[in-house]
């Protein structure tokens, strides 16, 4: 798959992934409980919505805490 066929909400989780992982780590106190977590939000993007997302990041971070 060529970056540019990578919806820019599935690219913003990729770059930050581990990120993602590491903050709800702190936040869950859990290393399972992060890494399900950030799976979840995987599936929850994984068919990525038709109207642009302005901030992906800040998107996959509210996905977690709600």
């Amino acid at each position: 798959m060529d970056d540019v066929d990578v919806h820019p909400l599935l690219s913003a989780y990729m770059q930050r992934r581990e990120d993602l992982v590491r903050y709800f780590r702190v936040r869950l106190r859990s290393d399972e409980a992060a890494e399900d977590l950030v799976q979840d939000i995987y599936l929850k993007i994984a068919d990525p919505p038709a109207e642009p997302i302005d901030n992906p990041a800040a998107y996959l971070y509210r996905l977690g805490t709600n």
